[in-house]
């Protein structure tokens, strides 16, 4: 058998890994303002795996009712959140000082974790995790009260091993790189915002 917090950081890792808005601000922000940050803003996502892992063990039937029933209007509010940061990004000037940050450690925290609260893809792989698990009685994988503290685990170094390998980068730019990825990462966030609203 798995143990809890093993099964919950390899959960919170495959929930994590795939490139979304959350990464890409933590790529963005370690090139941009400081390792930090980017590590900051990870953690931020993190919590709210912790808090949508918590709430997929405790009632996953009862979650995903009213998920179901909020679908539309937090779809649109997570497309407005990437929107409003997509737009910060392309008008954010690079700072000529990265251990001086354009932006505080706690506003960094706080948009990252709304973000990832109102992106329904982040809970849904928790409840049909959870809900497989009763549904099949999967000895092999146990998702204990003790899970979710793996999960923030798992997603927080991941998001702290992005960080740290973006950061690696900053002094390999050209002259203007950090604006140019302002720009794209920027319009990324955007697009992601308008694929949220076609899905």
């Amino acid at each position: 058998m798995i143990p809890p917090l093993l099964a919950g950081a390899l959960l919170g890792l495959s929930v994590a890994a795939p490139f979304g808005p959350i990464g890409l601000l933590c790529v963005q922000r370690s090139i941009a303002m400081g390792v930090r940050l980017g590590i900051v803003t990870g953690l931020g996502a993190a919590s709210v795996h912790l808090l949508y892992a918590t709430l997929a063990i405790t009632g996953a039937s009862a979650v995903a009712a009213e998920l179901t029933n909020w679908s539309h209007p937090v779809r649109w509010i997570s497309c407005i959140l990437l929107v409003i940061l997509g737009v910060r990004v392309l008008k954010r000037r690079p700072s000529s000082n990265p251990t001086a940050p354009t932006i505080q450690m706690h506003a960094a925290f706080a948009s990252s974790f709304a973000l990832a609260l109102c992106n329904p893809l982040t809970i849904l792989p928790y409840l049909l995790f959870a809900s497989s698990a009763v549904a099949t009685a999967d000895a092999e994988v146990a998702f204990t009260p003790l899970s979710p503290i793996g999960v923030f685990v798992g997603t927080a170094t991941w998001y702290s091993i992005v960080s740290s390998g973006a950061a690696l980068f900053r002094s390999g730019l050209p002259p203007g790189g950090v604006r140019v990825l302002n720009q794209v990462a920027g319009a990324m966030l955007i697009g992601f915002g308008l694929i949220t609203i076609w899905r």
